[in-house]
């Protein structure tokens, strides 16, 4: 997934260089260039999932071609235990 500065949409970066820029660099904000998200693709509807699999499911779209999937579901697991 490819993100965009807030200053110049025309430059598209990876989740790695969005996160390393950050504010820092670019005095911008950085956003999705694209989202495609559908609950279709999932077998189980999230009515039925933890909040921690809802989570992973939604996070798995944004950054899937940037962190595999056992080091996001480290992640998840870390960070969403409430």
């Amino acid at each position: 997934m490819k993100f965009y500065s807030t200053n110049n949409c025309n430059h598209a970066v990876s989740l790695s260089e969005a996160v390393f820029m950050g504010l820092h660099q670019t005095k911008a904000y950085t956003c999705l260039k694209e989202f495609l998200f559908s609950q279709t693709r999932f077998s189980v509807p999230f009515t039925k999932r933890s909040f921690q699999e809802i989570a992973f499911e939604v996070a798995k779209v944004l950054i899937e071609e940037d962190i595999s999937n056992d080091e996001l579901i480290k992640i998840v697991k870390h960070t969403v235990c409430f």
